[in-house]
């Protein structure tokens, strides 16, 4: 076996499928994680961890539209995983610019003690970010590229002995349709860390103006 911080490769699993606590609920009475005793010895130990599923997607799927009308053309590519998990591990203190409000909203206080989250400082905080708590739903669609396009006529540009000259606008990476909470659901990792988060800088959006030219 060959194990990661979250990630375990071992037969009979996906690749560095994730591994580590399952989170079973928050204390009402104390705000603290509560996690699954599997090996019913009555505390947290290393015999508890088990699979949490995998980054590698069920499905990738891709998708283009091309149109046209007259000299003007339309292109439409996106692309998507589908059946997918992602570890989020995001609320690291080495990372303290990646903090995001789903770990706090909805936090346990004496005066919300149905809280989701756990309160502040919380005891076991590590083990619960590093558990099945941080294993989120990770499929995405994604708008790759919408570029307009509007090609001179001939007649027009063989005057300026040019073959075609296409001048176009382009978005790119502009929409996202995910579940997701994290800066960008399309995570690029391999090896020992496919699909884990680590608050990567997300794909920039994009808008281009071009032009394409043939003598």
């Amino acid at each position: 076996h060959v194990y990661g911080a979250v990630t375990r490769f071992e037969k009979g699993y996906p690749a560095w499928h994730f591994y580590g606590y399952e989170f079973d609920k928050i204390d009402p009475e104390t705000g603290n994680p509560i996690f699954k005793d599997l090996d019913n010895n009555g505390e947290l130990n290393e015999t508890d961890k088990t699979d949490l599923g995998s980054g590698i997607p069920r499905f990738n799927y891709g998708l283009t539209l091309t149109a046209g009308w007259k000299n003007f053309d339309l292109i439409v590519f996106g692309s998507g995983a589908a059946q997918t998990k992602t570890f989020a591990l995001l609320d690291r203190p080495d990372y303290p610019t990646n903090k995001l409000r789903y770990y706090t909203d909805d936090r346990w206080t004496p005066e919300n003690t149905n809280g989701s989250k756990p309160r502040a400082g919380a005891n076991n905080y590590a083990q619960y970010l590093m558990s099945s708590a941080s294993v989120l739903d990770g499929s995405f669609f994604k708008i790759k590229q919408i570029q307009l396009g509007y090609t001179l006529p001939e007649s027009l540009m063989s005057k300026i002995k040019i073959s075609s000259l296409r001048i176009y606008a382009s978005l790119d990476d502009f929409f996202t349709f995910t579940k997701y909470p994290g800066l960008d659901p399309e995570i690029t990792n391999t090896g020992s860390s496919v699909g884990v988060d680590k608050g990567a800088y997300p794909t920039a959006k994009k808008a281009v103006i071009g032009v394409n030219i043939s003598f």
